[in-house]
């Protein structure tokens, strides 16, 4: 088993607001010179401190290079992001947080300030994010449009696809850096209770003939069914990443165990 590494304390820089319904907080702090060039896009884990802590009271790392938590009271909320934003020059990291009415995460992102603390895991994910295909084929709700933004710019020039992103409302839509005329963004429109909306455009798609790389995230029934789908479609674990961010009606500590039981087995 690969040691962890002692996460960073990091802190608030700026924040903005994407689009009504994502908020932008760039961190700084000088240790995140030794991340890796390309951060972004990669997953990583947050610290959230709890409510009357200025600071997240984060885990130390045993001679073995195990996580020491500190104790229940104390132990700052763990969330995983997408890393949106970075910059290993001026030491910034971004994460792009969904405004959600609830969660600790969304109301620690609503009322941060500069100056404000926050914790960092060094970023991880899979090898290959993206796999190399003949077409590209692009799914995701809110939740996953921060890494989506940052994959789709890195997408030869050339590329063929698709992507459907399914947003809260047109206002939550984002420019995109996308090279290739030959690939299509498809915007749909759609709440939290609007199952089966990706997964019933992802099926409507004309299939080419060619290698087709895939990459899906967002609420857990509809990346599983989307998954499902590819799967009779011929494509291997290597071909596609997907990846459940969260699932409705459960939080984070109810959902934990689950995902990443779904992560195991495309690993």
């Amino acid at each position: 088993m690969a040691k962890k590494s002692k996460p960073l304390l990091v802190e608030v820089k700026s924040t903005e607001m994407v689009t009504p319904n994502l908020r932008r907080i760039i961190f700084s702090s000088d240790q995140l010179a030794d991340y890796p060039d390309e951060t972004a896009g990669l997953h990583i884990k947050a610290f959230i401190p709890k409510t009357g802590q200025d600071k997240p009271v984060l885990p130390k790392i045993s001679p073995e290079g195990r996580p020491v938590w500190p104790a229940p009271e104390e132990k700052p909320y763990v969330r995983a992001y997408s890393v949106s934003y970075f910059d290993k020059d001026t030491c910034d990291i971004g994460i792009d947080f969904v405004m959600h009415k609830k969660g600790p995460a969304s109301q620690w992102a609503a009322n941060a300030k500069i100056g404000d603390y926050f914790g960092l895991s060094r970023p991880g994910g899979p090898e290959t994010m993206v796999a190399e295909g003949d077409f590209y084929l692009f799914a995701g709700d809110l939740s996953a449009l921060p890494a989506m933004r940052v994959l789709l710019s890195r997408l030869p020039e050339d590329a063929k696809g698709v992507a459907f992103i399914l947003t809260p409302a047109k206002t939550d839509r984002v420019l995109l850096d996308i090279k290739s005329s030959e690939f299509e963004v498809k915007w749909l429109i759609g709440d939290k209770s609007d199952f089966q909306v990706l997964s019933k455009e992802v099926s409507a798609w004309d299939w080419p003939e060619s290698k087709v790389s895939a990459w899906v995230a967002g609420e857990s029934t509809e990346v599983l069914g989307i998954r499902k789908y590819l799967k009779t479609k011929g494509l291997s674990t290597k071909d596609y990443y997907a990846i459940p961010y969260w699932k409705l009606g459960e939080s984070e500590e109810m959902y934990h165990a689950e995902r990443h039981d779904i992560m195991e087995e495309i690993t």
